[in-house]
């Protein structure tokens, strides 16, 4: 498993480890939505620093951004803090952020570079 999910009072953080790829970001988001605790969560910081982007495209981040559309139902509010420094990984993100965006307007989402940042914004 290359991520690890630490949940914690308000919200979860998931770190994704070595080569990373579609599946297993959709894995780590069943992780999260199966989880009772999710439909209180408040944030999910993403953090992308210490993996290594395998092969993702355009098809990808449509199936991601669906399933996590559908979580919006049940999940009205999240704030998701995307972590990267890279700039591929970014661009992947920035177009889930857009897909994410053109069917929901209730979660917000950012781009850090660094956790720090990342959880200054979930806290506010």
């Amino acid at each position: 498993m290359p991520y690890t999910i630490k949940w914690e009072k308000n919200g979860v953080v998931t770190t994704y480890h070595g080569v990373v790829n579609a599946d297993e970001v959709l894995e780590a988001d069943r992780s999260f939505y199966n989880d009772p605790r999710s439909d209180a969560a408040r944030y999910q910081i993403t953090d992308f620093t210490q993996g290594i982007p395998g092969v993702i495209d355009d098809k990808d981040i449509n199936n991601i951004a669906a399933y996590d559309i559908g979580a919006t139902y049940s999940i009205p509010s999240l704030k998701v803090a995307l972590i990267t420094n890279d700039p591929n990984v970014k661009s992947l993100c920035q177009k889930y952020i857009n897909r994410m965006k053109e069917a929901n307007d209730r979660w917000e989402f950012m781009i850090f570079q660094d956790r720090k940042d990342a959880r200054k914004w979930v806290s506010k």
